[in-house]
């Protein structure tokens, strides 16, 4: 009955172990949406998107010709 107890025991705590094989496949799965979800943050976020560079590279031609032309920044 001791001996039985003991197993039970060892089953347990290797049950519980954080290197028990049964968890591995639960962190790798959080790894990946981690790294998932960080991806789409980072293309939702901070890349610039299509619309700004395009709008970088026209230059606007003036609606009235004039002779002179002078641009203000600000």
């Amino acid at each position: 009955m001791v001996l039985e107890e003991q197993k039970g025991r060892r089953k347990k705590e290797e049950e519980e172990s954080p290197r028990s094989r049964k968890k591995f496949p639960l962190i790798l799965l959080s790894v990946v949406f981690f790294l998932a979800t960080s991806g789409l943050v980072y293309y939702s976020f901070f890349r610039p998107s299509k619309d700004q560079q395009l709008l970088a590279s026209i230059n606007p031609s003036p609606l009235i010709n004039a002779e002179e032309v002078s641009r203000i920044s600000g």
